[in-house]
């Protein structure tokens, strides 16, 4: 996978609204972008058949991820909505991760 922090915010509306995780602050996702692929050695992602309805989504998501010589899986929900030019205003995550390759038997 490759890690370009700039495609990724590329993808936002100046201001968007990043949450990460419940708990945590607000960040600009260019920011949450660097700060998680400097974590990561490598990453395998695999995306669920995202839920739309008008400018709101949800997708289920999960990686393998590659940090400080061992794998580890995360998986999540992610609550987007998109303006009319179709940038992510907001996104609101809920994730979990645990060490090892826990992939399901669908492969994801």
């Amino acid at each position: 996978m490759e890690h370009d922090c700039e495609r990724v915010a590329a993808l936002y509306a100046p201001g968007a609204f990043f949450l990460s995780a419940p708990f945590r602050d607000p960040q600009e996702p260019r920011a949450y972008a660097l700060q998680a692929f400097g974590d990561e050695d490598a990453a395998d992602p695999a995306f669920g058949e995202p839920l739309v309805d008008a400018d709101r989504a949800a997708v289920e998501w999960r990686a393998k991820i590659r940090s400080d010589g061992k794998d580890f899986t995360i998986c999540g929900v992610s609550l987007l909505r998109f303006g009319e030019d179709g940038l992510c205003l907001e996104q609101r995550d809920v994730w979990e991760m645990c060490e090892g390759d826990l992939r399901r038997n669908d492969g994801h």
